[in-house]
């Protein structure tokens, strides 16, 4: 679950700072006023400017002299982590509580993507095709083949597990036949 994104010379924000609530969040205003870039600045945090759109040199604030700053603060399987990531660098802290201190996890834009592929159980690519679509584009899962859903499913689920549901049917339907 994200929590808190700070963003600082990122498109259009100079200096931003967002509070996510538990569940379901909208993001609403006028065109062109910096929306999608708060989807941006999450996948920013995470996995560096590769899996966004466009350049990596579009990033940056007119005048910020190609200097931005993202981060993400997170809960996975009860865990609370910060990503942030600059032009350069990047680092994972999981953050302490309760008079714990916090705790570099990693450090460096490969080493940290690794990290958070591995606590997301998919790859950044995954991540975006499952988890985020491009504006006008969300209907991108909808246009996949049957195969291309079961590799999916089996790659996030950890196993062949559509083909063990698929025999679970089966079975359970010819014993209810056999009735």
């Amino acid at each position: 679950m994200f929590l808190e994104l700070r963003l600082k010379n990122v498109k259009k924000h100079t200096d931003l700072h967002v509070n996510f609530d538990g569940g379901v969040n909208a993001i609403q205003g006028p065109n062109y006023k910096g929306k999608t870039t708060l989807l941006y600045g999450c996948l920013l945090a995470l996995f560096g400017p590769t899996p966004l759109p466009g350049k990596a040199s579009d990033i940056a604030t007119a005048g910020s002299n190609g200097r931005w700053v993202a981060a993400l603060t997170f809960m996975v399987e009860g865990r609370l982590l910060r990503a942030e990531r600059t032009g350069s660098t990047a680092s994972l802290t999981e953050i302490g509580l309760k008079g714990v201190e916090d705790r570099l996890i990693a450090s460096g834009p490969s080493v940290v993507t690794a990290e958070i592929e591995k606590l997301f159980g998919m790859t950044a690519k995954r991540f975006c095709e499952l988890r985020y679509a491009e504006q006008k584009k969300a209907e991108v899962m909808l246009t996949l083949g049957v195969a291309d859903v079961n590799r999916i499913i089996e790659e996030v689920g950890g196993g062949d597990i559509v083909n063990r549901v698929i025999k679970a049917c089966s079975a359970r339907s010819s014993t209810l036949e056999g009735k």
